[in-house]
């Protein structure tokens, strides 16, 4: 594929942004007609980048919301540490990275702070970690329930491919899954049907006003 195309409706697509309506729509019209024409999609031509912050011992729970959390958004996720900070990272469309990195924000603060709610606080850390872990994994199913109903559930996988075939260039690596079925040595069955039980009151879609994030919970809500 000629790269100078990609370059050319990349430029388009970022002069789509443009606040001038009139100058925004003749480029966006002119960048998906290129597109068209070479067989492209905008993942094709762009593919972006939101990250956020996750805890030095990357605990298995947070690595099942993140799993979730980027399937049912049709992003690839990665946990990274460049500098010895370990970040989570989402890589998709704009609109998808957005949304991922938002909803995985929500669900971590969420278990986390039911966590504390629900847990005594002289509990040991293999208890909590169970729980939480509990909480993760129901999210996880929930999500890839929601997931296959949404209307472009049947285009995830060929914008998976597209994107995964970018990350493994940019990490120069495979894709790793998280393996959230496998139970720990230290896993407690109780704390974690517990935690498992209590993440199906949990609600999936984060309540956001204004802007782009209003944009983006009817986005959603229209997906269904």
């Amino acid at each position: 594929m000629n790269e100078q195309i990609k370059k050319k409706i990349k430029k388009l697509l970022a002069l789509s942004k443009s606040p001038n309506e009139n100058e925004a729509m003749a480029a966006l019209e002119k960048a998906r007609k290129l597109m068209e024409e070479n067989g492209l999609s905008d993942l094709d031509c762009d593919i972006y980048t939101e990250e956020t912050k996750c805890l030095k011992s990357r605990p298995l729970w947070q690595q099942i919301i993140g799993s979730g959390v980027a399937w049912i958004n049709g992003t690839v996720v990665r946990i990274i540490s460049d500098d010895g900070s370990p970040v989570v990272r989402f890589h998709g469309s704009e609109t998808d990275v957005f949304i991922s990195k938002e909803m995985y924000q929500y669900l971590v603060k969420t278990v986390d702070r039911m966590a504390k709610q629900n847990i005594r606080k002289n509990a040991k850390k293999p208890y909590r970690d169970s729980y939480k872990e509990g909480m993760a994994t129901s999210l996880y199913v929930r999500m890839l329930e929601a997931g296959a109903l949404y209307s472009w559930a049947n285009r995830r996988e060929s914008q998976l491919a597209v994107i995964d075939k970018y990350v493994v260039e940019l990490y120069k690596e495979g894709y790793e899954t998280v393996d959230h079925t496998s139970a720990t040595k230290k896993r407690n069955n109780a704390a974690f049907y517990r935690g498992a039980n209590d993440g199906e009151s949990v609600n999936l879609n984060r309540q956001t006003t204004g802007g782009k994030h209003e944009y983006l919970r009817i986005k959603a809500a229209v997906s269904l």
